[in-house]
């Protein structure tokens, strides 16, 4: 507001409270009406020499009032009633002696954004002047929304321009709309505009005593919905109705009645009731807007979005500044999933209102729910540098924390949850969040490369979850995520090597998955960490139980399928180890249907090839063992099927085609001991082109088997001279592995070189004296 305008208005202010704006209270205190034995009633003003104008509420249920000129001192007692507006919420009073009465102008000259001065008397001896913005200007419903509200007490106050006219008369009253839709709490105050005063007061009539006014059934309806009024505004919502109800029996007309009473049906759930109330105001005064904000709340609770809908359009196309209708619209919108629009709407709320926070808030959770966090996190700021009450109310640092986890502001968000947990020790669900942000805190320090540092994280998250556990010791995800994170910790603790420390991890992270499971049995997650731990820890038939749980709740699980044909492909091994080769045998078939399903379900995943591969090559080893060669051809022929498969899916799969090289190798051995020397020579020529390929996309990462292989392909075609070159590019990657020498050995004896041979084949001796029995 302007400096000099202020001044301006300040002076003329003062003026009116010496001159003509007066204090109105009851002379019957005791009265039920005022419950709080207040006298003090209002604020009103000289209209005429003998006439005071103020608000009815403020007279309705009085025996009899008197005027008081704070400033003189100068009491002036009310005759009785010359006029009244029930509508508008205005009474002329005929007083005893004599005042100066304020000019009236045309209030249709008034604009929005015009500064206005109100005078009032909140209180006993107590007068206030306020300079004050018009918000809107409500033709249709006849008066003036300013910015901001009223103190009790500036009811029929005047509002006054800088000539010291009378533009309007202040109302400070029940709202008649829900207090809080959709995060905002709403105005109470607004301006009866004069001319309706002037309109008034040229139809004013003879005095009439408050006996003989008060006698009106209108009246007495409009005593009883004051009354209403200030019941439902105490939280008293059963004598409220029953206010509203006589008052309409008395005035079945008042609007302000119905659209009240709509509000109580609205807090009590009985929206179709509600419906009717607003159906009758609008009935009664289609102009009312609040009865179709009203209404639109009612459809919403009945989850009528459309209707709903179409209520706040009408509000807003007959009224563009009513912030209400743009933040229940806005609500309806989230319901339906039309966040862009809702946040739309909540944009035009705040221009119309830039100082609410509750708009601000319901904004930030649209934006949250949008996945726009960035712009959640601007509204939360704007909160939180308003006001830090309300911030720490509605708990605005963790939800800012929140939106910072998810935009991946993990340090950011640790610090807000700090904030919360200082301010609240007790904030139990603080704890649950931080323990969360220090998980991926742990998880980014890990990725970054340091693991040993990652650890002092997720050992503060697990003291901040066993804090949490304490309190909710039912809490299926808090136990799911600390075993989680233990289960973290024993892969960085293997990973660092030690195995004991990583090993008491993972039986600790069985233990919360156990508790996990048992708060939430159905919970495919837990199931299947618990098989992976199980797994680690080299307990495979307890793996195998729970990936077989995991594919009975979810049978399209395909990790499920994956890992389990992982683990029986170690299963199998380990039955291999112990002579158990028919065991081993059936575990590796259970392996291969593992590993098909999980193709079934992706059939592009170049590593499930891969690993039906292995297990393939596995069983065909075994077999080979039992001397069932025609099975065992046909595994290994099966996986280099699948080594040919994964990678085509993945071209540069180095693993796959060395693993390829091998089996060609393999299959070349059993062709060439059977006489089959053509298709031996293929599969060594396979084994050399598998090779070639794998040094060729790895020129920084020579392979030592690669080599080796490559070598004794080369060798079992004859081609000792070239395989010699292989082995020795072995041994400069291994020079302590003993088999590149023997071989090499082998190559030099059959070139005619017995010294070199001798010697190689000496050193291979050293390296390892069993290496003569030694085979692939």
């Amino acid at each position: 507001m302007n400096q000099k305008t202020d001044e301006i208005l300040q002076k003329i202010g003062e003026k009116a409270l010496k001159e003509s704006v007066v204090q109105v209270s009851w002379n019957n205190p005791d009265k039920k009406s005022s419950e709080k034995g207040e006298k003090h009633r209002g604020t009103g003003f000289f209209v005429d020499r003998d006439l005071v104008v103020t608000n009815l509420h403020c007279v309705a249920g009085a025996s009899s009032m008197i005027a008081k000129l704070i400033s003189r001192n100068a009491e002036f007692p009310v005759e009785g009633v010359v006029a009244t507006d029930i509508e508008n919420d205005l009474v002329i009073l005929k007083v005893v002696g004599r005042g100066k009465p304020l000019p009236i102008a045309d209030s249709d000259t008034v604009q929005i954004d015009h500064v206005l001065t109100a005078i009032g008397h909140p209180g006993d001896e107590q007068s206030e002047i306020t300079n004050v913005k018009i918000q809107d200007i409500r033709h249709k419903m006849n008066r003036f929304v300013v910015k901001g509200s009223f103190k009790p007490g500036y009811s029929g106050g005047p509002l006054l321009n800088t000539q010291g006219e009378l533009i309007g008369i202040v109302v400070v009253i029940g709202t008649n709309l829900m207090h809080f839709i959709g995060g905002t709490t709403l105005s109470n105050g607004f301006s009866i505009p004069a001319n309706t005063l002037s309109l008034l007061l040229e139809n004013k009539g003879d005095v009439s005593t408050f006996e003989e006014w008060q006698i009106n059934p209108h009246i007495q309806g409009y005593i009883q919905f004051i009354q209403g009024q200030q019941y439902m505004s105490n939280g008293k919502h059963t004598e409220a109705k029953k206010c509203f109800d006589d008052a309409i029996d008395l005035y079945p007309q008042l609007v302000n009645a119905y659209v009240n009473r709509s509000i109580l049906f609205i807090f009590s759930d009985e929206s179709e009731q509600a419906l009717i109330d607003c159906n009758t105001a609008i009935k009664l005064n289609p102009e009312y807007l609040e009865a179709y904000i009203n209404r639109a709340v009612a459809n919403l609770q009945l989850d009528k979005y459309k209707e709903t809908i179409k209520d706040c359009d009408y509000v807003i196309n007959n009224n563009p500044n009513m912030v209400q209708a743009y933040i229940l619209r806005a609500t309806v919108l989230m319901h339906i999933d039309k966040k862009k629009a809702a946040e739309k709407d909540y944009d035009k709320a705040l221009q119309i209102n830039p100082d609410s926070l509750e708009i601000y808030l319901s904004r930030a959770g649209v934006r949250y729910c949008s996945k726009d966090y960035a712009g959640a996190i601007k509204d939360y700021d704007e909160i939180i540098k308003r006001d830090s009450q309300f911030s720490s109310t509605f708990g605005i640092y963790t939800s800012r924390g929140e939106a910072k986890y998810e935009l991946g502001d993990y340090e950011g968000a640790l610090e807000d949850i700090e904030i919360v947990i200082e301010s609240d020790p007790n904030n139990i669900s603080a704890y649950s969040l931080r323990a969360y942000t220090k998980i991926q805190i742990g998880i980014t320090t890990a990725n970054s490369g340091d693991k040993s540092g990652s650890r002092k994280y997720y050992k503060e998250a697990i003291e901040d979850l066993n804090v949490f556990l304490r309190t909710k010791t039912k809490d299926h995800t808090a136990y799911k995520t600390r075993a989680h994170t233990k289960y973290r910790l024993g892969k960085i603790n293997a990973d660092l090597g030690n195995n004991a420390s990583s090993r008491a991890f993972y039986r600790e992270a069985i233990e919360d998955y156990n508790a996990a499971i048992a708060t939430g049995p159905k919970c495919v997650d837990s199931y299947y960490y618990r098989a992976l731990t199980n797994r680690y820890l080299e307990q495979y038939q307890d793996a195998i139980i729970d990936f077989d749980k995991v594919t009975e709740l979810n049978t399209k699980h395909f990790n499920g399928h994956f890992q389990r044909g992982l683990v029986k492909r170690y299963f199998g091994k380990t039955k291999a180890n112990q002579g158990d080769a028919e065991g081993a045998i059936k575990i590796y078939q259970q392996a291969i249907d593992d590993y098909t399903e999980g193709i079934k379900l992706k059939p592009k995943h170049h590593t499930s090839f891969n690993n039906r591969a292995f297990a393939k090559y596995y069983l065909g080893n075994i077999q080979k063992k039992q001397g069932n060669m025609t099975d065992v051809i046909r595994h290994y022929q099966s996986a280099i099927e699948d080594y040919t498969e994964a990678i085509q899916l993945h071209p540069t799969y180095s693993l796959a085609i060395e693993k390829k090289a091998l089996i060609h190798y393999l299959m070349g051995q059993i062709e060439l001991d059977q006489g089959n020397i053509e298709n031996a020579n293929e599969h060594f020529q396979a084994t050399i082109t598998d090779c070639d390929e794998h040094i060729r996309i790895n020129p920084k990462k020579p392979s030592y088997d690669v080599r080796l292989r490559r070598g004794n392909a080369q060798a079992a075609q004859g081609n000792y001279d070239i395989s010699i070159e292989d082995y020795n590019k072995a041994i400069g990657i291994k020079p302590n592995n003993a088999r590149a020498y023997y071989d090499r050995g082998i190559a030099y004896q059959n070139i005619g070189m017995p010294d070199e041979s001798s010697a190689d084949i000496n050193k291979a001796k050293e390296l390892n004296p069993d290496i003569e029995n030694k085979t692939d």
